[in-house]
């Protein structure tokens, strides 16, 4: 059965945008992780989905070898992703203005500009 995330970032971050030490260690590798997928998403536009994020799911003790695919929906500008191998998925919000956020304050704007796309 596949994973499914809805993720509000910040829910991760303290008043300073930081990952909190004492949060568990499997919570921030998490969060890690879905910044990983806001940086891959935001840092240029771009047709093609894939993204240089390796799956984290372990399945029966063994690590996925999938990479994340991962685009906007335009309608919220949620992040959307998806594992293709092992068919985990999920949307972040709320990483506007994070620490991964490598887009322009025009970024939103240029998307809707070009083609791009969307899960």
């Amino acid at each position: 059965m596949a994973v499914s995330y809805t993720t509000d970032l910040t829910h991760f971050l303290d008043e300073r945008g930081a990952i909190p030490a004492d949060l568990p260690k499997q919570s921030q590798q998490l969060a890690a992780n879905l910044g990983e997928i806001v940086a891959s998403v935001t840092v240029y536009t771009r047709e093609n989905p894939k993204t240089n994020v390796s799956c984290w799911i372990n399945k029966s003790k063994k690590p996925c070898a999938g990479k994340i695919e991962a685009g906007f929906n335009l309608d919220s500008f949620d992040i959307l992703w998806h594992c293709p191998k092992c068919d985990t998925h999920g949307s972040i919000t709320n990483w506007e203005n994070t620490f991964w956020d490598c887009g322009s304050d025009d970024f939103l704007d240029a998307i809707l500009e070009q083609p791009f796309l969307t899960l």
